[in-house]
């Protein structure tokens, strides 16, 4: 896992929904020099963006996704990475998806970030493997592939999630 469970997020980053935690640098009480957990949405993001952006006075974090962040959207880790520190493989069996009824896949590399997001058959679970190629990582199953890239927090994977018809 990552040195660090936090980082500064890029303004970029920022929009509708964006889960980050926020704490005042000037105040002398130690109350409010908590992190504060907040999410971006239409009544506080004007406030919230003039926050961030006021780096001398407050300091940001977003935390980075992980095995908790994931199974809050009712994945299960597979059992043949419950170990295994460098990778991990989750699965959901029951997700209504446009094609119908599906299991969906995460394989997700903390150390990069990297994600890989496929649906597949419930039956072939099992099937899935997983082989560490030089500068690649590949999956061999009967699935089809809908996202594959870098997912940094749990915000960016609610997204990618709800584009692709899971959530």
């Amino acid at each position: 896992m990552k040195a660090n469970k936090y980082y500064t997020p890029d303004i970029t980053e920022l929009h509708v929904g964006f889960e980050y935690e926020t704490r005042d640098r000037l105040s002398v009480l130690l109350e409010s020099r908590k992190w504060n957990h907040s999410t971006f949405n239409k009544f506080n993001d004007m406030k919230s963006i003039r926050m961030c952006l006021d780096t001398d006075r407050f300091e940001i974090r977003v935390k980075h996704l992980d095995r908790e962040d994931i199974e809050g959207f009712g994945f299960e880790m597979n059992d043949i990475f419950k170990d295994n520190t460098e990778k991990d493989l989750y699965y959901n069996n029951s997700v209504m998806t446009p094609r119908g009824e599906q299991s969906v896949g995460v394989y997700h590399v903390p150390q990069t970030m990297w994600c890989m997001i496929f649906f597949g058959n419930k039956n072939d679970i099992g099937d899935w493997s997983i082989e560490k190629m030089p500068n690649k990582t590949t999956i061999d199953f009967h699935t089809n592939t809908v996202f594959a890239g870098q997912i940094r927090n749990k915000s960016e994977l609610k997204r990618v999630l709800t584009q692709i018809g899971v959530i």
